[in-house]
């Protein structure tokens, strides 16, 4: 306390003997703090301009890039554009020749083991890979000692849209060698169309089951 009063005292002593440059001191002081402050203030609020004039210009090129789209007009047409991608994706695979890949090949032979019987493996002649798929069929098929078949067609009646139908009696109800053959492509991931059977069950060439290899439709 006694150290603030002659603090007070001695700048009292002081303004006394020279007022005006005691006072202009102070002014000058004031002047070079107040200068200080608002340097620090004018430049923290131009950074927060610059970085609020950067916000707007990103938001103007993002309105610019997509016409002035909102962002559920902007998801629309991303949603549109890739739909039409993947509709052009699923067109180049169909133009892509098909063939049975090794691994498919040794679960197709595991699957169907050693069993035994007849089937009939058509191709139709107007479509390139489907020669190439019947040969790979029917390869697992004689490896397991079936009797193989395999006859030309032209033009079938029946498009499976997989390009591989397996005609069975009746879907519902399928015979042992049936159900063999059509869990063995499932187990192995050969994508094909189950079809009820088209030949007469009279027929006493009949094949315990018939596959069809045709142009792929999807």
């Amino acid at each position: 306390m006694e150290s603030l009063t002659k603090n007070i005292e001695q700048i009292w002593i002081a303004f006394k003997q020279a007022p005006i440059a005691f006072i202009a001191a102070i002014l000058i002081a004031s002047f070079v703090i107040w200068n200080i402050i608002d340097f620090r203030f004018s430049a923290k609020l131009e950074a927060l301009e610059a970085r609020n004039k950067l916000q707007l210009d990103q938001l103007e090129a993002y309105k610019s890039k997509l016409s002035g789209a909102s962002p559920d007009e902007a998801k629309a047409r991303i949603d549109k554009l890739e739909s039409q991608t993947k509709q052009l994706l699923e067109q180049v695979g169909t133009l892509i020749p098909r063939h049975i890949t090794p691994e498919q090949i040794a679960k197709l032979k595991s699957s169907l083991g050693s069993s035994s019987g007849r089937v009939d493996i058509e191709y139709d002649a107007a479509v390139a890979d489907a020669r190439r798929v019947q040969a790979e069929l029917a390869n697992c098929f004689s490896f397991a000692g079936w009797t193989v078949i395999t006859p030309m067609v032209m033009g079938p009646s029946t498009s499976p849209p997989s390009g591989i139908a397996v005609f069975v009696n009746n879907v519902s109800q399928m015979t042992e060698r049936e159900n063999l053959v059509v869990n063995a492509f499932r187990n192995a991931g050969v994508s094909f169309d189950l079809v009820q059977i088209r030949s007469s069950t009279s027929n006493p060439e009949k094949p315990d089951i018939e596959i069809l290899i045709s142009a792929r439709l999807i």
